[in-house]
């Protein structure tokens, strides 16, 4: 298979995810991106402008396009916004992942969906793929029917829920390693919770597991994370030392200290045994991620 003929569409490719993802398939595949209010133009690939909630527009692109896989990354992820207008995260994150998930059925794409961990209401940690879901954000419940409606529409797509996403994005400050740098380099001491907890996810990993998927036969829900199930403020920690920062610039807090317009999940650590068990890629622990990262 000639697989620089293939192409491959990724929504959302001028955000966090989706730029490592279109990075890491453009030296393999034919790569175009869409992106709606900020186009990421140094990857030297197509990118085009969407909006989810056009299902005219999403129809015509891929039908002229007819790739040989869609990898969807596009998203309303704003959790606040998110909270404050309900209609338009459940148009983009559910309604609009649905009419992609069925136009790409139509011309018999491949489908990569990527979606999160605040599926669960974080009551327990470890969760498996098969454990019931139970959001406490609308964030997380649109991203719920946006699962359920990729399995009602596409016999041939894979669901990545992943955790707590480090790593370099293209504005400098939309990853969990960025904002607790920046506060930093703006001489402020950020709290990070003592008592939140999650499986921390390399973007790049995540990257190497959907460019491993393209040639895979799974379909359903697979759980993409690091090994480790750390607080924010160990996350924080970990950062700091692999930047050689000294500790004191990071304060402990809880999740009670912080006002937020939606809840928090406490716990909603991933297990990922199945992905091990399938994957060639290996999925890295913090300390991992974070030397890839400054040794870049």
């Amino acid at each position: 298979m000639n697989y620089q003929r293939l192409k491959v569409l990724v929504t959302g490719a001028s955000g966090f995810i989706g730029m490592h993802i279109t990075r890491h398939l453009k030296d393999r595949w034919t790569v175009m991106g869409t992106y709606f209010n900020h186009p990421y133009t140094t990857m030297d690939i197509p990118m085009l402008s969407l909006d989810l909630t056009d299902g005219r527009a999403l129809a015509r692109m891929v039908f002229e396009m007819r790739p040989y896989a869609v990898v969807h990354c596009a998203a309303l992820t704003d959790t606040a916004l998110c909270e404050k207008n309900r209609a338009l995260a459940s148009l983009i994150n559910a309604e609009g992942t649905r009419r992609l998930a069925r136009v790409a059925r139509d011309v018999s794409a491949r489908m990569i969906h990527l979606s999160t961990d605040l599926v669960f209401n974080g009551e327990k940690g470890w969760y498996r793929e098969d454990d019931p879901v139970s959001p406490l954000q609308i964030y997380g419940e649109t991203k719920v029917k946006g699962e359920e409606a990729i399995m009602e529409e596409h016999d041939n797509a894979a669901i990545l829920r992943v955790g707590l996403v480090y790593g370099p994005s293209p504005l400098g400050n939309r990853s969990a390693s960025e904002w607790p740098l920046y506060e930093i380099q703006q001489g402020r001491t950020p709290t990070l919770f003592t008592n939140q907890f999650r499986t921390p996810t390399s973007a790049l990993n995540i990257a190497r597991v959907v460019g491993e998927l393209l040639d895979h036969t799974f379909t359903g829900i697979l759980h993409i994370s690091g090994p480790d199930r750390m607080s924010r403020y160990e996350f924080g920690r970990a950062l700091l030392e692999a930047y050689g920062i000294p500790l004191n610039r990071i304060k402990p807090g809880s999740l009670e200290e912080l006002p937020s317009i939606s809840a928090r999940p406490r716990d909603s650590s991933l297990n990922t045994d199945l992905a091990r068990s399938l994957l060639k890629t290996p999925l890295l622990n913090v300390n991992e991620g974070l030397w890839e990262i400054v040794l870049k």
